[in-house]
Order: C-alpha cells, then structure tokens, then sequence
C-alpha cells in the first residue's frame, strides 16, 4: 500500500500541533487572552517533549542520534512556537495596523525553523527510524505553519495586496524567479531515500530544497489566490475538494498497479515494443487519475451516498 504508513505520521503531526490549532482557532475568534491559552503553550511545549520521547524510543540501535540530533532539533522546534503563538498575539492586537513587510516576513518562521532542522539532519538512503521520527519534526512545522496562515489569511492577502501596489514588486518578481530557478530539485548526487523529506543528504543541497519546498507552496498559494478563487461549478467543486487528500492516500497504489501491469511488461520485457518514456508516462498520470477518482466515487457512494438515502 505504499506512502499508507504516512497516515500515522499525519496522525502523529496532528496529535502535536493540536494545541495549537485551539489556540490559533481562540486568536482568530478575537477571545481575549487568559490562563487557558498560557495552558495551551505549555501544553504545546509539552507535546513536543512527547514527540522527542516518541523518537528515542523508535530510534532503537543509535540512541547518540536522539543526543546529537533530535534534541537540538526539539529546542528549535519549542523557539518555532514561541514565535508563533506570539505572532498571533500580535495579529490580534493591532489587527490592519501592521505594516506589510512586517506581516510577510512571518512566512520565513517555517523556513527558517527548518534551515535550522538541516543543520541537525543527515541524509542517508536507509529506511531508518531516525530519518522518519525526523521527517516528522519537519512536517508539524509545515502544518503549523499551514495553520497560521490559513487563520490569519485576511492579513496575508491584505498584505500581498500592498505589496503588489509598493514599488518594492518589480523586485520581488525578480528575486522570486531567481529563487525559483536556484532552488528547484536537480541535483542527482547525495540523494537520501525517496520517501524521507529533506530528500538530499548534503546540507547544502538540503537548505536549497527546503527552501525550494517553501517558496514553490508561497507562490502556489498567491497565485491560486489571485486567478482561481472562485467557484465556477458547485458540484466540480466539492468532489474536487473532498477528493484531494482520498486522491493522494491510495494514487501510489495505483501507479504500483498500472507500473506493474502496463508499463514494466511493455518497457523492461519486451525489447521490441517498448513504451517510450513519453508514453509511459502519459498512461500512468491517465490511468492512476481515472483509478484514484473511480476509487474516490467508489468509496463517497458506499459511505456517504447510500446513508443519504436511508435518511
């Protein structure tokens, strides 16, 4: 079943950051600050202790990898959230008075935080539980700061907006696509196992890919933002939504599936017919697309669609 497992390191991400969530949640409500939030910080400090006990335990042969890398890693992440939580506050304080440079410049939190990670990460090409307990800690900054944005996306935008008006954008477009360019994987050298993020195992080459990583959800995000935020068809809409995250849990079952039944048989078996790699390629995105949406309206009808029609 393939990428399945990261289900439980979703669950794991989840289970951390939930303090946060209420916190955020509290924040964007416009509640005033009291005891409970001060709760839900500790309560966050104590989740990521939680996170650190959990590593050392999985990390079973090599505990000087829960010593040298894990710890320093648990400090930053602790300074992650002291960062966020206190720009939160500051969010809803002086909400629209903040100017936009302030307010963009808490994107780079996540990035830095994770710069921070490479300096205490090494790659290697094993399945090893040290590269997954770390993948984690890379992933709850990613969801958190997901999650900052997502609440307070109103100044972000508003922001954005200003940004765009400033004569600071010519700049920003050049840096942006220069950035882009840089820090795009191609780099096919001190590559680590495939399904452990950093992919590389060079600090270097790490710092150009998390930073790639960030900036290419940046710019996603400001784009869709911009031309397609707007809903042309309701039903379009809601399938499409409510299939992303069924699409991306069981499409890697499905490109085993057709790699298996199409594409090896047809490119590694028979010398003569071979499937370009073009073509391999066009039958695998047709065909795990078409698959994963069947399975998609497979499941919403046997869960959702027939408990519908008994009410």
């Amino acid at each position: 079943m393939g990428q399945l497992w990261f289900i439980l390191v979703l669950f794991i991400v989840f289970m951390v950051v939930y303090p946060l969530i209420v916190f955020s949640n509290r924040r964007g409500r416009n509640h005033p600050l009291s005891k409970y939030d001060l709760l839900l910080l500790a309560c966050q400090f104590l989740s990521t202790l939680a996170l650190s006990c959990l590593s050392y335990l999985i990390i079973a042969k090599r505990k000087s990898d829960f010593w040298d890398y894990v710890v320093p890693t648990a400090v930053l992440l602790d300074c992650f959230w002291v960062a966020v939580f206190g720009v939160q506050i500051i969010f809803q304080r002086y909400a629209g008075e903040i100017h936009w440079s302030a307010v963009l410049s808490t994107l780079l939190i996540g990035p830095l935080t994770h710069l921070g990670f490479n300096q205490f990460k090494y790659g290697t090409d094993e399945k090893s539980m040290y590269s997954a307990s770390m993948m984690t800690f890379y992933h709850t900054v990613f969801f958190s700061q997901g999650m900052l944005f997502g609440v307070w996306r109103k100044e972000y935008f508003k922001a954005m907006q200003e940004m765009q008006d400033s004569v600071f954008m010519p700049f920003m477009v050049t840096f942006s696509v220069m950035a882009f360019s840089v820090t795009q994987p191609g780099n096919y050298s001190d590559v680590g196992f495939m399904f452990f993020y950093p992919l590389y195992s060079s600090k270097w080459i790490q710092g150009l890919f998390t930073s790639g990583s960030w900036l290419i959800i940046y710019l996603f995000n400001f784009l869709f933002h911009a031309a397609m935020n707007k809903r042309y068809d309701e039903q379009l809409y809601h399938h499409f939504n409510n299939s992303s995250m069924f699409t991306y849990l069981c499409h890697d079952l499905w490109i085993h599936v057709i790699c298996s039944s199409l594409i090896y048989p047809n490119s590694l078996l028979n010398e003569d017919e071979r499937f370009s790699i073009g073509t391999a390629l066009l039958i695998v995105i047709v065909f795990v697309e078409i698959a994963s949406y069947l399975n998609y309206f497979a499941f919403a009808y046997l869960f959702f669609g027939r408990h519908k029609k008994e009410k």
